[in-house]
């Protein structure tokens, strides 16, 4: 095979593989979407704050400086 052919084999496989992982891409980000109310908006998973009184007012003088 002359140096072309194989020039060209390669560059068709990194195509190839350009194109799988765009479409991995999109399979992936179209099943993370967040769940949305009826306005659109996003709805939010409540965090849980297993913090102490002291804790929390610890983290709290934190965020101050």
């Amino acid at each position: 095979m002359s140096e072309k052919a194989i020039l060209l084999i390669i560059l068709i496989a990194f195509v190839i593989i350009a194109i799988i992982k765009i479409a991995l891409l999109k399979l992936y980000m179209n099943t993370i979407k967040p769940k949305v109310d009826n306005e659109g908006n996003i709805i939010t998973k409540p965090v849980k704050d297993d913090l102490t009184p002291e804790e929390r007012e610890e983290r709290e003088f934190d965020k101050d400086w």
